[in-house]
């Protein structure tokens, strides 16, 4: 299967995807290169985007976590590269239209697209010609052949997040995919969507993005001869590999999963193409809500990609409809009854249809309004009427969106799903009815024919020997089925007897399985396999089952190793398994004796990582012991760790000296916010003090004129011998947003005068645990541009500075705010300055004091 890439191009030689480039174009005013579709130095940004989307990860490179570096979404899919944005000069969109895009793909064997850029229109949130457009490319991607040629493109949100509001051009589209970025797990939280991500809704209510994939710091291929985009190689690479971040980034994520799920809807259906909208009512009907807030809505759609979800792999049975229903009127409507298979599972349905274009600016933009409606045990949902992501009885029909979901979490043994046709003024079906609609819909836990289910419980047991394990095994009815079927069982351990109830049950029914003789049985686990059969089916489900024949032994401490030292704040934890061990509890405290737990956790396997860092420069003790149904092993000796020295931090033998320290409550304390240029607007302000002195804090105002703001501190004498000297200061700001990850506009420095001479900016590894954003532009007239900055947002915490170098000598401090002629932002607020020393003792590891080692 074909995919393309359309964007800066794609370096066909690159060992990742050499060798699967299915063809390309190369697009007026871009060099020829390597062969059609190449990329270029000006370019770099669609060889990384088409990694995300097919690398095979050739190289064999790996991070420290052993994962491989460039290894795509679906490694098999072949690229059809196009480099319509190869320099600034083309023309854009390219002479004939957006349409030529998708037409290109196509005629490349192409069944969808990637585009991470934006179309250049103003007003993102609005209906623009641009999205006009690209509906209408989604049903018919070659507008020169009298056939609908369909084309699933997917479209990256935007980064001009956080606000709402914010989505770039064209994605107040209706029928593409919209992605925004969640975050990944080198930067956070991977249930958190990226701050610079562009949220909706969009100008007529529809929430905006569909889905959310990673976005933040992607390692993926590298133009490998040099590019001005995801240009700066991962160290240890050969220049083979690059991080970006962007939803650029996330979108490909998508597109990577929308050609996995076309693949395996061929491998299903005899090797038929999905529609896009199938493709959609997939990604949604998987999808993983991101946070709290209810699905769907304008910051990730409907939730997190989840490939396997959207396969439906965790189901027993599922009902797919794609497009071969059509409603031709108002008021008419598609309805089917199915059986639950699992009533103790979520019943999932989700609808996509892709709507006739709109007039460029309709406000509402949909046209053929088309509404969800489930009904089971008695109770009707309607579509998108949820609350803590599952849905609710009342509520309004949605007549805004053109995908609609129900989930509920306790159905029962039918459901009714009603597709209806509430409004229905547009043509959506090229080539039929002048007003008609089409759609796709998935129905997850739903069962088309009557039938029989399978269940047992438990899931799994352990038990001590001579006890027998029971299992209650149910034989369900699907639309009242009643044929009879036999059961049997194996798996089951040696020197032990499996016994049911009764071996033919009529559905709806149950009996119980009994293993006995379990003393005759060596400890371990097993799997048994319980099967139902007769002549219509064979349906089979696995439970395991463990045996245990006494108390484990105590666990043997591995790592940390006793009285070890500089230690992160999460170590990992690791022992030896001990025989026939079911869990371990787990216990870290901070004295000898455990009265003071910090860590109280029981522990499938044998290592632990603490989801709470703990404290630095810390001492702490930790033990294991082992249990399992037969009883508690006794625990394992005692080992003891102490973690690392947070920046800056005293040893355990040092003492922490105040040198200079100013909180602002009773005025500006000596600061001085004389100098620079332009309009200095540095002054004490009560609206957003530090949380750890509140009051007043120094405010810098991010405007639209060049200025160079300055806030300068009054001497300070830094002691000799008491090392190390650190500078910490709370600071929050909400500067004008990175670019890309790579350039800065308005942006603060941090600079420094010793002894009276020339300020200089502090930079490197002096800047602990806050490193400047990025380089400041020269492009708007910034009077720092060309050195790196702050810019973006950032919430209060300390700033940790390392004046060590300078020790016994007379230094001043000076915060400068620079900003450009362009655009304005909030501020930059400094507050709780201080600077500290840590006198006394060796200032290294003092892991044998305290009585830790006899004399």
């Amino acid at each position: 299967m074909t995919w393309a890439v359309i964007d800066s191009g794609v370096d066909l030689s690159h060992p990742d995807l050499a060798g699967r480039i299915a063809g390309g174009v190369n697009y007026p005013g871009c060099p020829a290169g390597n062969g059609p579709g190449d990329d270029n130095t000006s370019g770099g940004h669609g060889t990384h985007v088409a990694g995300i989307i097919a690398g095979s990860a050739a190289t064999g490179l790996a991070d420290a976590q052993g994962f491989l570096y460039g290894l795509g979404m679906a490694p098999a899919v072949r690229i059809f590269a196009q480099n319509p944005i190869c320099t600034g000069s083309v023309p854009w969109p390219p002479a004939g239209g957006w349409q030529v895009l998708s037409k290109d793909a196509l005629l490349g064997g192409a069944v969808g697209g990637n585009g991470s850029w934006t179309s250049g229109e103003s007003g993102g949130t609005s209906y623009t010609a641009a999205a006009r457009t690209w509906d209408q490319i989604i049903r018919d991607g070659n507008f020169d052949t009298p056939a609908a040629e369909p084309f699933i493109m997917v479209f990256s949100a935007g980064n001009s997040g956080p606000n709402p509001g914010t989505l770039t051009a064209p994605k107040a589209a209706k029928n593409p995919i919209i992605t925004a970025s969640s975050r990944n797990y080198r930067v956070g939280d991977i249930d958190a969507i990226s701050s610079f991500s562009s949220r909706g809704p969009t100008n007529d209510g529809r929430f905006g993005p569909t889905i959310a994939t990673p976005g933040e710091q992607i390692a993926s291929a590298r133009r490998v001869a040099g590019a001005s985009q995801c240009s700066t190689a991962i160290a240890g690479t050969s220049n083979q590999y690059a991080f970006c971040s962007g939803t650029s980034m996330a979108s490909p994520h998508a597109a990577g999963a929308a050609a996995l799920l076309t693949e395996w809807w061929r491998d299903e259906n005899a090797g038929a193409t999905p529609s896009p909208a199938m493709i959609k009512a997939l990604l949604i009907n998987g999808a993983k809500p991101v946070g709290t807030a209810t699905i769907p809505n304008s910051t990730f759609g409907w939730g997190r990609v989840d490939v396997p979800g959207s396969m439906g792999l965790d189901q027993v049975s599922s009902v797919y409809v794609d497009q071969g229903q059509v409603l031709t009127a108002a008021g008419a409507q598609w309805q089917a009854t199915y059986g639950v298979p699992d009533t103790g599972r979520p019943l999932k349905v989700s609808l996509a249809w892709t709507d006739a274009a709109a007039a460029t600016g309709a406000n509402p933009a949909l046209v053929n309004n088309l509404d969800l409606e489930v009904e089971t045990n008695g109770q009707l949902y309607r579509g998108n009427v949820f609350a803590n992501h599952v849905s609710t009885t009342g509520g309004s029909a949605d007549t805004r969106n053109n995908t609609e979901g129900v989930i509920i979490p306790n159905p029962g043994g039918s459901v009714t799903v009603r597709v209806i046709a509430t409004n229905l003024p547009g043509d959506g079906v090229p080539g039929g009815s002048a007003t008609d609609q089409d759609f796709a819909l998935v129905c997850r836990n739903c069962a088309l024919e009557a039938s029989f289910t399978l269940a047992a419980t438990p899931a799994a047991q352990a038990i001590c020997a001579p006890a027998s394990a029971t299992y209650t095994v149910d034989v369900g009815s699907i639309l009242g089925y009643t044929t009879p079927v036999g059961l049997s069982v194996s798996g089951q351990p040696v020197g032990t007897t499996a016994t049911f109830g009764q071996t033919s049950l009529t559905p709806p029914s149950s009996t119980t399985l009994t293993i006995g003789n379990t003393a005759a049985a060596p400890a371990g686990d097993a799997t048994l396999t319980i099967t139902a059969t007769n002549a219509d089916r064979t349906a089979t489900i696995d439970r395991a089952l463990s045996i245990a024949t006494a108390v484990p032994t105590a666990p043997l401490p591995l790592a940390p190793a006793h009285q070890a030292v500089g230690l992160p704040t999460t170590p990992t934890l690791t022992w030896q398994a001990s025989a026939q061990a079911g869990i371990y509890r787990l216990q870290v405290a901070t004295d000898a004796t455990f009265a003071s737990l910090v860590i109280d956790e029981t522990v499938e396997g044998t290592s632990y990582t603490p989801t709470t860092p703990l404290a630095s420069g810390t001492t702490y003790f930790w033990r294991v012991s082992a249990d399992n149904v037969c009883g508690s092993g006794t625990a394992s000796s005692v080992f003891r760790f102490r973690t690392a020295l947070a920046p800056g931090q005293c040893d355990v033998d040092q003492t922490t000296k105040t040198v200079f320290s100013e909180t602002f409550g009773g005025g500006a304390g000596g600061f001085v916010t004389t100098g620079g240029s332009g309009a200095s607007n540095w002054a004490l302000s009560t609206e957003r003090p530090s949380p750890l002195s509140g009051g007043n804090a120094f405010k810098a105002s991010d405007v639209a004129s060049v200025t160079d703001q300055r806030l300068t501190s009054p001497v300070v004498t830094l002691p000799t011998g008491q090392t190390p000297i650190t500078l910490r200061y709370q600071n929050w700001r909400a500067l004008e947003p990175v670019s890309s990850p790579t350039t800065c506009y308005d942006a603060g420095i941090l600079e420094v005068a010793v002894d009276g001479g020339a300020f200089t900016q502090v930079t490197g590894s002096r800047l602990i645990n806050d490193p400047y954003t990025a380089a400041i532009s020269t492009a708007w007239g910034n009077p720092l541009g060309g050195l790196n900055g702050w810019c973006g947002t950032r919430a209060y915490a300390d700033s940790i500075v390392d004046l060590s170098e300078w020790a016994g000598r007379d230094v001043q401090l000076r915060w400068r705010l620079a900003t450009d002629q362009s655009v304005s932002a909030d501020a930059w607020y400094v507050d709780d300055i201080r600077v500290e020393a840590c006198s006394g003792g060796s200032g290294g590891d003092t892991i044998f004091t305290d009585g830790f080692e006899t004399p």
